[in-house]
């Protein structure tokens, strides 16, 4: 998931991220994955994560809920809140 933008507006901070329609989580609740769909999904979270710890941070809270799947399908590694 990328940062877009940050706005400040005291005492509040937003975060603006990209859209993803569902997690991992409840794609998994509302129907069962293929093979492929799983090999694709499994192959984004280790890209993810390889990207992460190349950039020496460890997200500390994988789960399908942090794992949001946009409309391409694509997975997207989010909720860095307990990252190291």
């Amino acid at each position: 998931v990328h940062l877009r933008e940050i706005i400040y507006c005291s005492p509040f901070v937003y975060i603006v991220l990209d859209y993803a329609p569902t997690s991992l989580e409840g794609l998994l609740r509302d129907r069962a994955i293929d093979r492929a769909e799983a090999a694709r999904f499994a192959r984004g979270l280790f890209e993810g994560l390889s990207a992460c710890h190349a950039a020496r941070i460890v997200h500390c809270d994988v789960k399908s809920a942090n794992l949001l799947v946009d409309a391409n399908g694509e997975l997207r590694v989010a909720d860095f809140g307990l990252s190291r």
